[in-house]
């Protein structure tokens, strides 16, 4: 017998007792059953490859779909500091007063998956993952601030807000910024392995010594496998 998935709802005529059953009956049923079961899999209700750690036991199927469609088994890792300050201090660097110094350790909001190393965050799941980090400056008359995203200590987005042409009104923003408060913000997609280390930094090149920050956020994503 060759099992056979449907390819339509499977049509039945009842039976009464007393029929002759042929055995194209059962045996089309049969195929069918046998193909959905391959498809299936011994246990569905395990999931045996989740993003990483050991397999799933769920309750039923039923569950296990539910968490499927739901994301539930991608890790997600939300950040946030709030009304801390950065300081400067003078440097060769030509543009003036500005270094970058590692971001303060972040309040987790949402950790599912234990990402959060005390600092910012470390990969656990090979996989492609979405990061965004966003931060609110205080409003500086001169200057500039900044943040980068590193990957194992390697440059992968950076931000800049420029203050220095407010409030005169010559910015390349094409808005007044005066009073207003400085954004920085990154986004990128990546594929990172396992053990990878995220990492966030900070600058202020601006006309004080303790610029502001109101808040800071982080959040990655898993988006997939690769």
């Amino acid at each position: 017998m060759q099992s056979v998935y449907p390819k339509s709802i499977v049509s039945w005529t009842d039976r009464i007792n007393g029929e002759i059953i042929w055995a194209a009956d059962p045996n089309s049923i049969a195929a069918e059953v046998v193909a959905i079961e391959q498809a299936i899999g011994i246990n569905p209700q395990v999931e045996y490859s989740p993003p990483f750690g050991p397999p799933i036991q769920y309750a039923n199927e039923a569950a296990k779909i539910s968490a499927w469609g739901l994301g539930l088994n991608n890790p997600y890792i939300s950040l946030e500091l709030d009304n801390f300050s950065i300081e400067w201090q003078q440097s060769t660097n030509q543009n003036g007063p500005d270094f970058l110094v590692s971001h303060p350790p972040f309040h987790v909001k949402r950790d599912t998956h234990n990402y959060f190393d005390g600092t910012c965050m470390t990969v656990r799941a090979t996989g492609l993952y979405l990061v965004i980090q966003h931060q609110e400056w205080e409003y500086r008359p001169s200057g500039w601030c900044r943040n980068q995203c590193h990957v194992n200590g390697e440059l992968r987005r950076q931000c800049v807000f420029d203050f220095d042409q407010f409030p005169q009104g010559n910015n390349r923003y094409g808005q007044t910024y005066n009073g207003e408060r400085g954004y920085t913000d990154t986004i990128h997609f990546e594929h990172m392995i396992a053990g990878d280390l995220v990492r966030l930094f900070l600058g202020n090149a601006t006309d004080t010594q303790h610029l502001q920050c109101f808040t800071s956020t982080f959040e990655a994503y898993f988006l997939r496998n690769l």
